[in-house]
């Protein structure tokens, strides 16, 4: 592509500019970015994780040590020496998350169990704001794309979060946060490309706008190209080009108030999609019209004001505006989502740690309806308003904890949704940590399962031509998922160079969302003209599953120039009919998870400056759609000829020239194969 070689040529020109003059160029820096020379400077308990501040679990400042989740933490070091070029492939350094590429431009992510494109049971936010669609009640992964490099962290929580974080937040909660813009002071510029990331180019500046303000401006885009689709090795036409941008500004106000202001926006064109479709006449599949360049914009906006009273009192205020549209053959819709919060924590007795809060959301859908994807209404306004309290209760100082809480949730949907939450925590000296709790988690239906009309198949039904339609169709007396969660869990450190996570659980899940064959009835579709006969499947709630298993993480730091880190998750998913007519649903259920996963990481501090990390990581097979067990290799090698400077070769699925990962939604991609690819990099800041 004339573009793609043109962003090749420019970044290696740069390239060679910056290592032969940055001795005479580059200022020194004044924030907090540099890459770090040695990294047993960061602390051996940081590294580990276990002394890591973390706000997502209790929405308050706490020691990861201390915290009665199964929680994990990706660090900024980490996604840096992971190679990934997306927020979505840093993920599979979590045991107990199932990450798969679907296709170029598409994942399916999911914590627990049951994954698909769209999972509606992972609640995913960016600095704490919501980036989960109520469209779909999933993420679309390829209209967040962020800069890596001034991701602070990932706070992902391995089950649910219902009780502060509200609905959806059943199986799971990532919180991708982004550093205080007083980190990021200076100019950072990345650049790269190679055999499938084809090019790609970060920018950010920041600056002191005042004695404690502070802010940064961003840029990013990427061009990525095509996979070879599995069946016949053409062409899956899955490239896209991405354009982002952003800004963060923090500012210490006062003494006791802070504000903090950020907005992010995102274009993609050229995005490339195969969507099948039925057709009313023969061969009654349509691989064409629908299939073509899709149009993503979004935009958010949000500012949050916190007043402290004391290190454990203070009082928070949010809101945000999101706004996504879609302009594609297949389907043209764009959403408004505004959301206000306001959270008190709060100290009423010497041994109570109470956070509580109240919101409003207000959700405003339209779209244009096709023959392949109907939304009937096209246009739907929908308002949400919720309540939480969580009260931490000292038992004993410094050794035993209670956790109690709730989230309550109000639509006219689904009326008051109680969503409890009861943890113990035990907190034997500072190294040990061992923590059990029950949670009732729901999982609200997304606008598609009440209002969505979507034909399936086509056939011919007589010789007079009359065609039946076998199609999905939404009902407005879908109820809510409902989880019953049991969990136990410990963490170890008890040795100063090895740190042990371990979590077990039992999931118990009724009214999940199954599809059940109604009367057929003659209807016009949209864009005909002639009645065809429709054989709706409405969606309903006649699927019950339980599902039980565990994750370990374990980090290993036996010298100053080495760090190892692992990971193995197990589930097993029972899914059951109920009194449901159709069986499809359970195969699903439990055929779109692996059962097995492990993940093994080496990262290598060299003499030079050099660094040499590898990820090896097994996936199990998958019964739906047939995919074959994996392994993996991931490799990256880094150097930093200057202190500013660092030039890195990133080698991504290594092991095979192609290999599938996920069967798809209902209209495709088709099968696609991920292939191997090679890309280099440099980033330099000043």
């Amino acid at each position: 592509m004339p573009f793609t070689s043109g962003v090749t040529r420019l970044f290696t020109q740069i390239s060679l500019v910056l290592v032969a003059f940055i001795p005479v160029t580059f200022a020194e820096s004044d924030g907090e970015d540099e890459l770090p020379e040695d990294l047993t400077n960061v602390g051996i308990e940081a590294l580990l994780n276990f002394d890591l501040t973390v706000t997502s679990p209790g929405k308050k400042e706490e020691r990861l040590g201390n915290t009665a989740s199964a929680v994990y933490v990706i660090s900024q070091d980490d996604i840096r020496r992971s190679g990934a070029s997306h927020i979505a492939e840093t993920l599979r350094m979590v045991p107990g998350i199932s990450v798969a590429r679907v296709a170029s431009n598409q994942w399916a992510i999911s914590v627990r169990g049951f994954n698909q494109v769209f999972a509606n049971k992972l609640l995913v936010l960016v600095d704490g704001v919501s980036i989960y669609s109520p469209t779909i009640n999933g993420v679309y992964w390829e209209t967040n794309e962020l800069m890596l490099e001034d991701v602070e962290r990932i706070e992902v929580i391995r089950g649910p979060g219902a009780a502060l974080w509200g609905s959806n937040a059943v199986n799971g909660v990532i919180n991708i946060i982004s550093k205080n813009s007083a980190k990021t002071r200076g100019t950072l510029l990345s650049a790269g490309g190679g055999s499938h990331e084809q090019g790609f180019v970060s920018l950010r500046h920041g600056e002191t706008l005042g004695d404690d303000t502070h802010a940064r401006l961003w840029a990013k885009f990427s061009e990525r190209g095509s996979n070879e689709r599995l069946a016949n090795g053409e062409d899956a036409n899955d490239d896209w080009t991405s354009f982002s941008g952003g800004l963060r500004a923090d500012s210490k106000i006062t003494d006791v108030d802070t504000l903090h202001v950020g907005g992010r926006a995102h274009y993609s064109e050229d995005f490339n999609e195969t969507v099948s479709s039925p057709s009313l006449s023969p061969p009654f599949i349509d691989n064409e019209t629908f299939s073509g360049n899709n149009y993503w914009n979004r935009f958010l906006l949000n500012a949050r004001w916190t007043h402290s009273f004391s290190e454990k009192s203070n009082f928070q205020l949010s809101s945000n505006w999101r706004q996504l549209s879609r302009t594609s053959d297949l389907v043209v819709f764009d959403y408004d989502v505004y959301t206000t919060e306001a959270q008190l924590r709060f100290s009423p007795l010497d041994n109570h740690d109470v956070v509580s809060g109240v919101g409003y959301r207000h959700f405003d859908l339209e779209s244009e309806p096709t023959f392949a994807q109907d939304l009937e209404p096209e246009d739907r306004k929908t308002d949400l308003f919720t309540f939480f309290i969580q009260d931490e209760i000292t038992i004993v100082d410094e050794t035993l904890f209670l956790i109690l809480g709730s989230k309550l949730e109000n639509s006219p949907e689904t009326e008051t949704q109680v969503m409890p939450n009861a943890r113990l925590l035990w907190t034997p000296n500072k190294n040990n940590t061992v923590w059990l709790a029950y949670s009732r988690a729901i999982a609200s239906p997304p606008v598609v399962n009440e209002d969505l009309r979507v034909p399936v198949s086509a056939f011919p039904l007589d010789e007079m031509g009359t065609v039946g339609v076998v199609g999905l169709q939404g009902s407005r007396g879908v109820d809510p998922e409902i989880l019953d969660a049991y969990e136990i869990g410990y963490r170890n450190q008890t040795l100063e160079y090895v740190s042990i996570d371990v979590s077990v659980f039992y999931n118990s899940y009724d009214n999940l969302s199954s599809l059940e064959e109604r009367d057929a009835r003659p209807v016009v579709l949209e864009g005909q003209t002639s009645p065809s006969i429709f054989i709706p499947l409405e969606f309903d709630n006649k699927l019950t599953a339980d599902s039980y298993g565990g994750e370990i993480a374990i980090e290993v730091k036996p010298t100053s120039y080495a760090r190892f880190v692992g990971g193995y998750s197990f589930i097993k998913i029972n899914a059951k009919r109920g009194d449901s007519s159709q069986e499809n649903g359970v195969a699903f259920l439990e055929g779109t998870t692996p059962e097995n996963q492990f993940f093994i990481r080496s990262l290598f501090d060299l003499p030079h400056n050099i660094e040499f990390d590898t990820a090896f990581r097994y996936v199990d097979h998958l019964s739906e759609g047939d995919i074959p067990s994996y392994f993996e290799l991931d490799v990256r090698a880094s150097w930093r000829p200057y202190k500013n400077l660092e030039i890195s070769v990133v080698g991504q699925n290594l092991l095979d020239s192609q290999h599938q990962e996920f069967l798809g939604n209902l209209f495709g991609p088709p099968r696609i194969e991920i292939e191997r690819s090679v890309y280099g990099k440099a980033t330099v800041s000043f």
